[in-house]
């Protein structure tokens, strides 16, 4: 529900900072984001969310296409080792949710960022 107003205010941040050219380059990297976590969402039949697409199209306007593509990455490989662990400990088989995998790492990188 937050993201779609915070891909706005990316957007109109990007605008108001670096003009027609961040404003561009910002919705570029939404659109990246969002469709490239669209197209494995398509691929996995459902195990990706719509609500992992607009955050990855939010943390894409935010960071640019890269730094949503890294995130994303840092946080299913996260996911990976917790399900892992939770298998070999508890025999856990169920879907893991990632969202705030993705918030988490997403924010990591705003944070660090020069």
């Amino acid at each position: 529900m937050i993201t779609l107003p915070g891909i706005a205010y990316a957007l109109l941040l990007a605008a108001s900072f670096r003009g027609t050219a961040g404003f561009v380059e910002a919705g570029l990297g939404a659109l990246a984001g969002g469709a490239m976590v669209l197209l494995l969402a398509v691929v996995s039949r459902g195990g990706i969310g719509g609500g992992d697409i607009k955050l990855t199209a939010m943390l894409g306007a935010a960071l640019g296409w890269k730094g949503a593509l890294i995130a994303f990455a840092l946080s299913q490989i996260a996911a990976g080792l917790v399900a892992l662990i939770l298998f070999i400990v508890r025999g856990w088989r169920q879907p893991m949710p990632v969202g705030a995998l993705i918030a988490l790492f997403g924010a990591l990188m705003l944070v660090s960022r020069p």
